[in-house]
Order: C-alpha cells, then sequence, then structure tokens
C-alpha cells in the first residue's frame, strides 16, 4: 500500500501524508506506476464524458488534455520539453546536454513538442471518441490504458538503464531489484487490462452477446496497438541513452509521452 501511494504522490498532484514517502529509494513504488497510470487515465477518461455531455467533444477532449496536465503538475511535459531542447541544442557531449535540460527556461524545440504532443492527443481523444460514441466504456478503456502504458514505460526505462548521473531522480529511482518490479508492474497492468476491458464489453454489446471473434478481434488490435507504441517508446529510450550516456528523469517522462500518443494513433489507426 505504501509504494501505491507513492507512486500517486510522485505522479500525481493529489496530496497525501508525509509518512508514505520515500526518503532516499523511490524505487519500491515503481510496481504501481501503471495503476497509478490507470488510475489518472480513468478519472480524466471520466472528465472528457462529463464535459462531453455538455459542450461539443472538440472542447471536451481539449479540457480532458488540460486535466491531464493539471493533474500530473506539468512533470511529464516538462521532461519533454527539457529532453528536445538538450538533444536539438547542437552539443554532442552527454555533459553538455544534460546541462541544457537542467536549465529552467524553455527553448524552442521544447515549445514545439509539447504544442504538438498537445495537439495530437487533443485530435486523437476526439476523433477516438468518435468512433466510439456508441460505447463511452469502450472509449474510457482505451484513452485509460493510455495513460496506464505511459506509466509502464517509465518503468521500463528506469530498470532497463541506468542513471545518467549519481544525483539525478533516476538514481534515486535505481535499484538492483528494478527488473522484478518492472515484472510486477506488467502483471498488475495486464490484470488491469483485462478487467478494464472486460467492463468495457459488459458496458456495451454485452459479454454474453459478444461473439468470441469479436472479442478476439479486439484482443489483437489492443495487442497491435501496444507493440508498436512499445517499439516506438523503446527506440526512442534507446536513443536518449546513448545520447546522455544512461537515463534521467526527463528523459523517462518523455518516453511516457511517446508511448502515450503512440498508442492513440495506433488505437485509432486499428478502427480504420
Amino acid at each position: 500500500m505504501r509504494g501505491f501511494l507513492n507512486a500517486i504522490g510522485f505522479l500525481t498532484i493529489f496530496p497525501l501524508p508525509g509518512r508514505y514517502g520515500y526518503q532516499s529509494n523511490f524505487s519500491p513504488a515503481l510496481s504501481y506506476f501503471p495503476l497509478t497510470g490507470l488510475l489518472l487515465g480513468i478519472i480524466i477518461s471520466l472528465i472528457f464524458w462529463i464535459s462531453s455531455l455538455l459542450l461539443p467533444a472538440l472542447v471536451a477532449a481539449a479540457l480532458a488534455v488540460v486535466a491531464e496536465a493539471l493533474l500530473t503538475g506539468g512533470l511529464h511535459y516538462d521532461g519533454l520539453a527539457d529532453v528536445f531542447d538538450g538533444i536539438f541544442s547542437g552539443v554532442k557531449k552527454p555533459e553538455g546536454i544534460m546541462a541544457i535540460m537542467k536549465k529552467s527556461d524553455i527553448g524552442t524545440f521544447g515549445v514545439m513538442s509539447v504544442v504538438l504532443v498537445l495537439l495530437l492527443k487533443v485530435s486523437l481523444i476526439y476523433y477516438l471518441y468518435m468512433h466510439h460514441s456508441h460505447n463511452v466504456f469502450s472509449f474510457i478503456a482505451v484513452l485509460a490504458f493510455s495513460f496506464c502504458w505511459g506509466r509502464w514505460s517509465m518503468v521500463y526505462v528506469v530498470a532497463k538503464y541506468p542513471p545518467a548521473s549519481r544525483q539525478g531522480l533516476a538514481a534515486r529511482f535505481y535499484s538492483p531489484v528494478n527488473k522484478t518490479r518492472f515484472i510486477i508492474a506488467t502483471s498488475y497492468a495486464l490484470i488491469g487490462y483485462v478487467v478494464v476491458v472486460l467492463a468495457a464489453q459488459a458496458g456495451g454489446p454485452g459479454l454474453m452477446s459478444a461473439s468470441i471473434s469479436a472479442v478476439l478481434l479486439i484482443g489483437i488490435k489492443a495487442i497491435i496497438a501496444f507493440l508498436v507504441s512499445f517499439l516506438a517508446a523503446a527506440a526512442f529510450s534507446q536513443f536518449l541513452s546513448k545520447k546522455l550516456g544512461g537515463i534521467n528523469g526527463d528523459a523517462a517522462g518523455a518516453v511516457s509521452q511517446v508511448m502515450e500518443v503512440t498508442f492513440l494513433l495506433w488505437s485509432l489507426m486499428m478502427v480504420f
């Protein structure tokens, strides 16, 4: 329970009692990153759905993205901007790139990366809803799991690559047992996926009335969307690791954004 609460406290702005914080090593919270992302995704999906009852769907999509930024404190968008500023600065050495990433200001490439991701998210959420408007539960499942897999990708990055700096945030998540925590996090994400998809199917056409082939088709499409988004996130994390000589908190946040957007994009492509 402490690890789950600590993951919520780190990944969101929800206030938690101080006794749930880790003083030096945050790695026990990694196991619960996907569940925290799923919880966040469900909340944001409900915000979208309620907004769509009162406002046009496109406005509701924009409000959902605003809600994400507010509920996370813009944590991963900040990392995305820092990464793109550092990578496209023209500096070659890892130390120089990370020095630029640590600056408090934001450059042109950082602004562009955030704006493009925000535009993609708003448009993808809107068109996914348009397709799934007959079954809002199915839409909620897709949107919620974009956040789940995004946080899961952060666990993958931290478990696979060493921290680029001993003083950075990634170093506070480093542990020799992180690979085991990655397996646990993956198990939680898969269990959550099965539960949410079954609930979505029950809320739509119903489990009893749905054919086996229809359920299998949903599963195959979801697997394809996940695999493509994971390959994109894995390739991006490998690229960043070579550039930085390891991984840091900004890089993990940037990878999560790539995973989220790619998952939404391929989920949309699978329905056409």
